[in-house]
């Protein structure tokens, strides 16, 4: 893992140094230097995606290989209606062709690939984190940035469905609902993100207590589920590839209730130390609203994690809203104001990620193959 751990360094310490420049910087410099910071952060992991050896990320060989192949040869017309990949969303199969043809590079397809998810996704990061957009930087690296190696065509989906939490934040369904169908024409699991906007007003109200909200969420969560496969078939959007993660052809994975354990016994911990520091903080300060609607949303994901008991493949709907972690971290981090307060929680917070990227990722069994990380 250390590779994502110094890759996760060095993209904190650009931000960091950015956010810090642009503080100290006459004032039509500041934006241009933090702009700047997030590009470079941005291109570095751009690079290393693109730069990989093909045995990192289980799908370069089964999926991103062989349609590259296929994308630099054939007509487009070919590509999009007779290929192995026809049944791939429509946006992603002209992006995977439109770059395989005019590069007739693997590492520019792999580069353009990882694009598709940084991009919207330092956006969301610059527009909705003020001061601490390192943190997310740094939480992207160790916890987002090995998974979107593997599930290459949802990391391209999970870009624009975290571009749509500045929408939500900022009161914007239609902007909402056109960012979520880019991510479904990408992936098509992604229409699964549509119950982030109610579940984000939900959290940021302040007319109902936070046990009042997580029961309200968990009926929204059960409702979601069952909805599910309606959502699919209504919608049109998933091929008969994916009909085989809702019918249980897949088996189910028991192994990611120990997943689902770590997670809430980290975020519990987290949550109390949390109220703990806010409180010796500021004894009369409330969570915001932002950061309880993205509380909620990374609860959803918990939750959604449990979906692999029944069907393995399923627990790749948890990355929609887990991924949302990233934010709710530095978020919680800003809140703190006093200096001792804020130091411990951001380390056990910190600590905490580490951990969770390491078990994830080493210790609990998975066929990810993005560790360890070697270069072509």
């Amino acid at each position: 893992m250390w590779p994502y751990f110094a890759m996760s360094v060095a993209a904190a310490a650009i931000v960091g140094a950015g956010t810090l420049l642009g503080r100290r910087a006459p004032e039509r410099h500041r934006k241009p230097l933090v702009v700047v910071a997030y590009i470079l952060t941005g291109a570095m992991f751009c690079f290393f995606a693109g730069a990989r050896a093909r045995s990192v990320g289980f799908d370069v060989n089964l999926y991103a290989w062989p349609s590259f192949n296929e994308a630099s040869g054939d007509a487009f017309a070919d590509f999009f209606t007779t290929s192995s990949y026809a049944s791939w969303g429509p946006l992603v199969k002209a992006i995977l062709w439109v770059t395989a043809h005019a590069t007739q590079s693997f590492f520019c397809y792999l580069f353009v690939i990882q694009l598709c998810l940084v991009a919207p996704m330092f956006v969301a990061i610059r527009l909705m984190l003020k001061d601490n957009g390192y943190w997310a930087v740094f939480l992207f690296g160790i916890l987002i940035f090995p998974v979107t190696l593997c599930f290459m065509r949802q990391a391209m989906a999970m870009g624009f469905v975290f571009l749509s939490i500045v929408f939500v934040r900022d009161r914007k369904p239609a902007l909402f609902a056109f960012a979520i169908i880019t991510a479904a024409l990408l992936h098509s699991t992604a229409i699964v993100s549509l119950f982030i906007y109610p579940i984000y007003l939900l959290g940021a109200t302040q007319k109902w207590s936070m046990p009042v909200k997580l029961a309200g969420v968990t009926v929204i969560a059960v409702l979601g589920m069952l909805a599910l496969p309606v959502l699919i078939d209504a919608l049109a959007l998933v091929a008969g590839h994916y009909g085989g993660y809702l019918d249980g052809s897949w088996g189910g994975d028991y192994g990611l209730i120990k997943l689902t354990s770590m997670l809430v016994g980290i975020f519990v911990g987290l949550g109390t130390v949390y109220f703990y520091c806010l409180k010796r903080s500021q004894p009369q300060t409330h969570p915001s609203p932002v950061l309880s609607g993205l509380a909620l949303i990374v609860y959803i994901g918990v939750l959604l994690n449990l979906l692999g008991c029944l069907s393995w493949p399923l627990y790749r709907l948890f990355l929609y809203y887990a991924m949302f972690t990233i934010l709710l971290i530095p978020a919680a981090i800003a809140q703190i104001k006093k200096r001792p307060e804020r130091t411990i929680f951001e380390a056990i917070a910190i600590t905490g990620m580490c951990v969770l990227s390491v078990c994830y990722y080493v210790v609990l069994p998975n066929n990810l193959l993005v560790v360890p990380f070697v270069l072509a």
